[in-house]
């Protein structure tokens, strides 16, 4: 519906209805919060599998800047192998965790971050320690993806990830077992 004007009446009168403020700040606080909705609905389904279907799809986004970090940062080489991958996850916790953090062991790989000693925001999760979100149980799932993704990439098989222990879920650090086929 427009007018001789050219102006479109039905989304004037929205914002006439509305009383709709021009300069309302749709920045950072308001993500935050639609993010935060977001991330306490999906914890609250009680499908657990869908819900942990949905919050581990973000996990490639973080798979893709953790791998960038990794090269950049840690010296993972564009060709790399395991024990490349197994390095520069270790020489990450090693940098921001002051302990190792990725080792072999019998039952598979283990990726441990340790506490800092900052409680919830001992989280790995960039949004979590930002303060972008809330931590909640279902999104360590996310960061089991993640995990997933950058093991599956450097090796070009399906790769197991499980979570022994998460902040998130109640525990005091976030701890995951990978585990490669041979």
């Amino acid at each position: 519906m427009t007018d001789t004007n050219g102006t479109n009446k039905r989304s004037d009168s929205i914002r006439t209805k509305w009383d709709w403020p021009v300069t309302r700040d749709w920045g950072v606080p308001f993500t935050k919060n639609w993010l935060n909705y977001l991330v306490s609905g999906i914890d609250q389904m009680e499908d657990r599998e869908l819900a942990r279907s949905i919050i581990s799809r973000p996990g490639a986004a973080c798979a893709a800047n953790f791998l960038d970090h990794m090269a950049k940062d840690h010296g993972l080489p564009e060709n790399a192998e395991l024990d490349d991958l197994i390095r520069a996850v270790d020489d990450h916790i090693r940098n921001s965790r002051f302990a190792p953090g990725c080792e072999r062991q019998e039952d598979g790989i283990h990726v441990v971050y340790p506490p800092l000693g900052l409680g919830k925001l001992d989280c790995g999760c960039p949004l979590v320690f930002n303060e972008v979100v809330e931590l909640t149980p279902t999104q360590c799932f996310c960061s089991a993806r993640m995990h997933q993704l950058i093991f599956e990439h450097v090796t070009g098989k399906p790769v197991q990830v499980e979570i022994l222990e998460s902040l998130g879920q109640g525990g005091k650090k976030c701890a995951f077992r990978v585990q490669v086929p041979e």
